[in-house]
C-alpha cells in the first residue's frame, strides 16, 4: 500500500488481529485521505517495521463485504467531519449570535472550536496502531 500526501491506495475497514494476528482490511483508491472506491478485500498480516509504522502482508483476497463498504463511507464521509469541524462551526459569528452566544464568550468559542481540531487530528494521525494492529 502506498499513498502520497494522502493520495494512492490505503487498507481502511480494518478488523481486529485474530489470535495469529490476522485481520480482514478492504483496499481502498484515497484521495486526500478519504475513501473514494474499494479496490478489494484482503485477509492481512500487519507486520511492524517501526514503532509507528506497519507493513501489511497480504495472505489471500477475499469477497468484498458491503456492510464493511457502507461502514468506511459513513465513517469517512459522515462521522469524522462531523466529529472534526462541529465545533469549529460554532465559532462563526453568525451561528453564535441565532445560538445566543454572549458577544464576551465568542472568542473563547472559536478558540475551543480549533483546539478540538488540533487535538481530534493529533488523535486520530496514527489510528491503525491505536486499533490493535500490534498483537
Amino acid at each position: 500500500m502506498f499513498t502520497l500526501n494522502g493520495v494512492g491506495i490505503k487498507y481502511l475497514g480494518i478488523s481486529k488481529p485474530d489470535s495469529e494476528g490476522r485481520c480482514l482490511a478492504t483496499r481502498w483508491l484515497v484521495l486526500l485521505y478519504l475513501p473514494i472506491f474499494p479496490l478489494g478485500r484482503d485477509l492481512i498480516k500487519p507486520i511492524k517495521r517501526t514503532p509507528r509504522s506497519f507493513q501489511f502482508l497480504r495472505i489471500k483476497k477475499e469477497r468484498v463485504s458491503f456492510p464493511s463498504i457502507l461502514k468506511t463511507y459513513f465513517f469517512a464521509w459522515i462521522l469524522m467531519p462531523l466529529v472534526l469541524f462541529a465545533p469549529l462551526i460554532l465559532g462563526i459569528h453568525e451561528i453564535q449570535d441565532q445560538l445566543g452566544v454572549p458577544q464576551k464568550f465568542q472568542v473563547y468559542v472559536m478558540i475551543f472550536g480549533i483546539g478540538w481540531l488540533i487535538t481530534a487530528v493529533l488523535f486520530l494521525k496514527n489510528w491503525e496502531e491505536k486499533r490493535g494492529l500490534q498483537k
